[in-house]
């Protein structure tokens, strides 16, 4: 491929942020003379580039304003199985986050915790309530060109159903790039959301045990 030119270089290192309507995971890159990725020294948005028609709706129209203020409610859907031996720990340290902001927000941050076995119990939570954030706590992975989530037996590649602007997948390796991958976060800014978070590549927790 071609090198980049100095006032490439430069252009990038100036921007305050960067949006990148890419296919592949342009913030693994490493500019020259730096030695951590492009995402650690820009903020950085994905945007998927396809479909086509797609990209260019989200590019061309403008984004909803979204004011997350006095008060915020947040629903974490857990999707560890029973008998999966991350399942306490997960159990006990919500639990733990949802005694905490009751505590120091004075009510103005409420924090519902769900047990999510399915992506049908997934939609009826969403329907049920009116919630700012939605958190995802379950295992990634992908299959074949797909990646999504396990809902304890149920995996799930789309989220179907109403959403919330923002969606925080704590799960492994959901937003694959590249090789074709469809990835579930990008859906999710297709189903409506208007920011998503999500991991590129698997995360082994063993490493911090």
């Amino acid at each position: 491929g071609s090198r980049m030119s100095d006032e490439n270089v430069a252009s990038i290192r100036s921007s305050q942020t960067i949006t990148a309507y890419s296919d592949f995971p342009v913030g693994l890159a490493i500019l020259p003379n730096d030695s951590s990725p492009l995402s650690h020294t820009v903020p950085m948005w994905y945007r998927p580039a396809t479909p086509l028609t797609r990209a260019f709706q989200q590019e061309l129209l403008p984004a909803p304003l979204t004011y997350l203020g006095n008060a915020i409610s947040i629903l974490v859907a857990d999707g560890m199985a029973e008998g999966d031996p991350l399942q306490p720990i997960s159990m006990s340290r919500w639990k733990e986050q949802v005694r905490m902001l009751d505590t120091m927000s004075d009510g103005r941050i409420k924090l519902r915790h769900e047990r999510t076995t399915s992506m049908a119990a997934l939609r009826r939570l969403l329907v049920a309530g009116e919630y700012q954030v939605l958190i995802i706590n379950a295992h990634g992975s992908k299959r074949g060109t797909q990646t999504g989530v396990w809902l304890e037996n149920d995996f799930i590649t789309d989220l179907d159903a109403p959403l919330p602007p923002l969606v925080i997948f704590c799960s492994c390796g959901i937003w694959a790039r590249a090789q074709g991958a469809v990835s579930i976060a990008d859906l999710a800014l297709r189903r409506g959301a208007v920011a998503v978070l999500g991991t590129l590549l698997p995360v082994d927790v063993r490493h911090n045990t």
